[in-house]
C-alpha cells in the first residue's frame, strides 16, 4: 500500500484512540464503583429505610434533648441496623445519605391543616341541635340531583 494511505489510518486510529480509551475507562470507573458500593434494588431501598429511622430517631431525641449530636447518634443507630441486615457501607456515603434524609425531611412539603368548619355563623366547628334537624333546601331551578 501507498505509505499515505498508512499515514492516513495511523492518524485516524490516533485520533480515535483516545476518546474510545478514555469512554472505557469511565464505564469500567463505573462498573468498579456499582461493585464496591453493592447498592442495588432492594439493599438500597433497605439502606433508605434504614437512614430514614434513624433521622426521625435522632430528630426526636433531639427535641427532647437527650443526645448531644443527633448526626452521631444517626450515624450509630443506622449502623447498627445495617450490621444487623448485613449490608456495609462506608462511613462517609453513610453520612452523606443521612444527610440527604435531613434534607428531605426538613424540605418535605407540609400538610396543610384542614380549615375550620363553619356551620350557621358557628366558627369552633360545634354542631348545633338545629344544625341536625334543619332541612336545607335546594332551589328547584339547580342542576343538583
Amino acid at each position: 500500500m501507498d505509505s499515505n494511505i498508512w499515514k492516513l489510518i495511523t492518524d485516524v486510529g490516533a485520533v480515535l484512540l483516545v476518546p474510545l480509551a478514555s469512554a472505557l475507562g469511565a464505564i469500567l470507573v463505573q462498573r468498579i464503583k456499582l461493585q464496591s458500593l453493592k447498592i442495588k434494588g432492594d439493599i438500597w431501598e433497605k439502606t433508605k429505610l434504614i437512614t430514614k429511622i434513624s433521622v426521625q430517631s435522632a430528630e426526636q431525641q433531639g427535641r427532647g434533648e437527650n443526645i448531644p449530636d443527633k448526626k452521631v447518634y444517626a450515624l450509630g443507630i443506622a449502623k447498627k441496623l445495617l450490621k444487623a441486615e448485613n449490608i456495609k457501607l462506608d462511613d462517609a456515603l453513610l453520612s452523606e445519605i443521612i444527610e440527604s434524609e435531613v434534607w428531605e425531611t426538613l424540605n418535605s412539603p407540609k400538610a396543610n391543616p384542614v380549615p375550620s368548619v363553619v356551620l350557621n355563623g358557628n366558627v369552633n366547628g360545634t354542631i348545633s341541635e338545629k344544625d341536625v334537624t334543619e332541612e336545607k333546601k335546594i332551589p328547584e331551578d339547580s342542576n343538583i340531583g
